[in-house]
């Protein structure tokens, strides 16, 4: 039974889509390879258990090479899958202590592998930010991981072009996996003709606080056209008073 450690910011009961996709990732590479994953949680103020789905779950309890370092060490696996996005592991998006940690982590033993995921890269914004001022070192904290890293992948062609330069050669072959649902599929599919007539308003807070406040009128136009009897509202609550839409 081969066992790897997958690091991520968080996982459920916080909503986190990376946490999702990580866990999920977990399930299936169970289901298809028998491959045991370990977790650790990269976020010393989640809270949750110590097993998830059978899962062990270990967390670092602050943000520091050694923390992380003594965790890897006395984990059993020898491979790394890095779920990496900078903001879920420090608040400006600059996880130092996460790249020191994996770097001392990975250049210990030879029989060591990394493999980063690389969910984001860095961040880009207008002089005001400090997206801006730090774009340089989270782009030096992405140069350094896709070096260390054994294999790298990402969900974004564009990334993994920025990637392929960043690594100067070192990794040839960067492959771009488009992120699968975490919302989960039915295990039956209704016919369209036999489905209640709802329409799902679903997605980010400010995203569905802007159909409300900005496009009603459109929301109005699209359920009288075809016959909506319910809107359901998916996410994180909006704060809104939702309107009534056509009775």
């Amino acid at each position: 039974m081969q066992n790897i450690t997958q690091i991520v910011p968080r996982l459920p009961p916080a909503i986190d889509g990376v946490g999702d996709y990580a866990f999920n990732l977990a399930c299936q590479l169970h289901q298809d390879f028998g491959i045991e994953t370990h977790f650790i949680v990269g976020t010393p103020t989640w809270t949750g258990a110590t097993h998830i789905e059978g899962f062990p779950v270990s967390q670092v309890t602050m943000h520091s090479a050694d923390t992380l370092l003594s965790l890897l060490s006395s984990d059993r696996a020898a491979t790394v899958l890095l779920h990496y996005v900078g903001y879920g592991y420090a608040k400006r998006g600059c996880p130092v202590w996460l790249v020191n940690g994996l770097q001392r982590w990975r250049t210990a033993s030879t029989n060591r592998f990394l493999v980063t995921m690389f969910h984001e890269l860095y961040a880009f914004g207008p002089p005001w930010t400090s997206s801006f001022w730090l774009s340089p070192l989270q782009r030096n904290l992405a140069v350094r991981l896709v070096r260390l890293s054994n294999r790298s992948l990402t969900s974004l062609k564009g990334y993994a072009d920025i990637l392929y330069k960043f690594s100067r050669g070192k990794q040839t072959d960067i492959p771009t996996l488009p992120v699968f649902s975490n919302i989960g599929e039915p295990t039956q599919v209704p016919p369209l003709a036999k489905r209640p007539r709802r329409l799902a308003v679903f997605g980010r807070r400010g995203n569905r606080q802007r159909v409300y406040q900005d496009s009603l009128a459109e929301l109005s136009h699209t359920c009288k056209l075809l016959g909506i009897k319910e809107i359901w509202d998916i996410g994180l609550p909006t704060g809104l008073t939702l309107p009534t839409v056509n009775s």
